[in-house]
């Protein structure tokens, strides 16, 4: 029997609907990679299922606020940004930005250089959109 399934029906399962708690370790509890929500919100960015993403997202953030994971948190926040860029919706670069800037201070907070470096970059990325009054997929408001 095959259980393996595609990353594009791995969305339709009720296993990973959004709200599901799931959470990786590896070992007996010795590493944690964060609330798996975080990584089906990836998945459903790259699948370009916004509302999905957004949930998974949203879940993602609280499962890991609750279980004191500020790393896991950041990451979260990072990959909710890059979503809603990659979505274009009004008003996305805005709450974007937001979202970077708890990125920011954490991160630097924790020492996470690099999740700093990644973060400002995608700072300046959304600022160029809103700046070009970019909308969606390239298109602008003007």
């Amino acid at each position: 029997m095959n259980t393996r399934i595609s990353p594009r029906d791995a969305l339709k399962g009720p296993q990973i609907k959004p709200g599901v708690r799931l959470g990786p370790f590896v070992g007996a509890g010795v590493a944690c990679t964060g609330s798996t929500s975080y990584y089906l919100g990836l998945l459903a960015t790259t699948l370009s299922r916004w509302t999905q993403a957004a949930l998974h997202f949203e879940k993602a953030l609280e499962m890991n606020a609750q279980g004191g994971g500020r790393p896991w948190v950041a990451h979260t926040l990072h990959g909710y940004a890059q979503m809603l860029l990659a979505r274009g919706e009004p008003r996305d670069g805005e709450q974007a930005l937001a979202l970077l800037e708890r990125v920011c201070d954490t991160a630097q907070e924790l020492g996470m250089k690099s999740l700093v470096e990644k973060a400002l970059a995608l700072q300046r990325r959304a600022q160029d959109s809103i700046a070009k009054g970019v909308v969606r997929h390239g298109e602008t408001s003007r």
